[in-house]
């Protein structure tokens, strides 16, 4: 009678229900089958490119250092370039080499540890991502350079890297195990590219800089001790002349050395002089890394207008090919569709048959073995052969191209042919107002002349060739000296035709 409660007046039921239970089979023969592809929505396809990987020499902090002293807190710092990237690193192989002889010590072995705990420790992940490793080291450095050359193989790998575990005595002795991620990749791994980087820092000796130190309180001191010996008066008089000589020598050497001691450059130095906001030229010995221009030889730092090139000028004898510049090749052969170029460098050159100004497969220069050729280097890198082309800017051949048989061809040092082709050098200019000759000069070091005769040809070669160690005033001197010569060679032979004339006519 109530929804909620119960009373006296609700009536009691007990039921009890039967059921009949059975198996039974159910069937149907509804055909499942799909005739033909089920069309997708969409597809979509990526190719992850290589990781693009640095190395950096830096602080514990992270700030990166150009140089050091012997135990200052140093750590080598990899790390992919690349923020999105799905790649993470590993090391190995991880050598220091001597800046002079090339002596080498191992710090990471081909498995991934460290080889003494010593000298450089593990590599370890920066902030737990796979992509930044850090390998922590006090600075050294060899006994014979201050120069500490690193290199490393680094391969990337998807889409993690399995660290090495590492078994080595602490410094109480006792063995210990500890996680490297610098470990050889399995043969199940995904097949990637090694990568070998490599980084340079000037490593000092403190012990040196405090020797000095004491050698001149030393000093100091012995002079002081002279000094009670003689007259109070007279010792500070010679004591402060002695000061004062000593500085203005000093001042002397660094205002006439300031000039020269700021162009010169060290294999790793930083090149801040050059513009970031105009498209410069980088010649040999200049690279570029991230964002910043690097010297990667020692020399002096060389620059030109109209085109705004930069280079490191050093006393090299083989040459290294550089974009952009002018050589002379020798013809060594062909290979399909190139001719083979010796250059001067470690490696020929190629030399496309249609690398010349409307040049076709019926129309083309057609190059003998051991002929000359003037051309501009085309590509130069470190993983390819150099490519040279006979085309300048402008669509023209622009004086490059075959040289003929009739010329002399000689070598001179690199240094001086970039000397000779200097605005600066007046030695063509001057050579050119008296004679009439035709010159193709080198930047491979390489010199081809042609005169109007033997003796100027010979003139022109020498003059080219002694006047290496000269200034451009001995240089002037020079020239109007062979002028001398060969006019006076000319009156010789009119002198010796008209003899011959009269001689005849008698």
């Amino acid at each position: 009678n109530h929804d909620q409660i119960v009373t006296t007046q609700d009536v009691g039921l007990s039921l009890r229900c039967s059921y009949t239970l059975k198996n039974y089979t159910v069937s149907s023969n509804l055909e499942l089958a799909i005739s033909g592809r089920i069309p997708a929505l969409k597809e979509e396809t990526a190719v992850v490119p290589a990781p693009t990987v640095r190395l950096r020499i830096t602080g514990r902090n992270g700030e990166q250092v150009a140089s050091a002293q012997v135990g200052d807190p140093l750590a080598l710092r990899f790390e992919i370039f690349e923020k999105n990237s799905p790649y993470e690193l590993f090391i190995r192989e991880l050598v220091a080499l001597d800046g002079t002889d090339s002596s080498e010590i191992t710090l990471i072995d081909e498995h991934g540890c460290p080889t003494d705990q010593e000298i450089m420790g593990p590599a370890l992940k920066v902030n737990g991502s796979g992509q930044v490793l850090t390998v922590p080291f006090d600075a050294f450095k060899f006994p014979t350079s201050d120069i500490v050359q690193f290199k490393a193989l680094v391969t990337p790998c998807l889409p993690s890297c399995q660290p090495a575990e590492c078994d080595m005595n602490d410094n109480f002795g006792l063995e210990r195990s500890f996680t490297s991620f610098g470990r050889r990749r399995r043969e199940a791994d995904i097949d990637q590219d090694e990568m070998l980087l490599i980084q340079t820092i000037r490593i000092s000796d403190k012990f040196e800089t405090e020797s000095k130190t004491d050698a001149f309180k030393a000093s100091e001191g012995g002079g002081t001790s002279i000094a009670k010996s003689l007259d109070n008066e007279t010792c500070s008089n010679i004591v402060s002349l002695f000061i004062a000589c000593g500085l203005f020598l000093v001042a002397q050497i660094v205002v006439s050395n300031k000039t020269e001691m700021a162009d010169i450059l060290i294999a790793g130095d930083y090149v801040d002089s050059i513009p970031n906001d105009k498209n410069v030229v980088l010649g040999p010995g200049l690279r570029k890394v991230e964002n910043r221009i690097v010297a990667c030889k020692s020399g002096k730092f060389k620059s030109r207008d109209n085109p705004p090139i930069f280079w490191i000028e050093a006393c090299q004898k083989q040459y290294i090919p550089a974009q952009a510049e002018e050589i002379i090749g020798i013809i060594q052969g062909r290979i399909d569709d190139f001719y083979k170029v010796d250059i001067g460098s470690s490696e020929s050159a190629l030399l496309s048959f249609f690398a010349f100004p409307g040049a076709t497969k019926k129309n083309r220069p057609i190059f003998k073995e051991g002929e000359l050729v003037y051309a501009k280097v085309l590509l130069a890198s470190k993983d390819m052969e150099p490519e040279l082309v006979c085309i300048s800017g402008d669509g023209k051949s622009g004086g490059l191209g075959q040289l003929s048989d009739d010329g002399f061809l000689f070598r001179i040092p690199i240094n001086h042919a970039r000397r000779i082709l200097r605005k600066e050098s007046n030695l063509i200019k001057n050579l050119g107002k008296e004679m009439k000759f035709e010159a193709a000069i080198g930047l491979n070091g390489r010199v081809w002349v042609r005169g109007k005769n033997t003796q100027q040809t010979l003139a022109v070669a020498n003059a080219i060739t002694t006047s290496e160690r000269m200034s451009e005033e001995e240089i002037n001197d020079m020239c109007e000296n062979i002028f001398d010569s060969v006019s006076g060679m000319r009156k010789e032979n009119v002198i010796d035709d008209d003899d011959v004339a009269m001689e005849e006519n008698t």
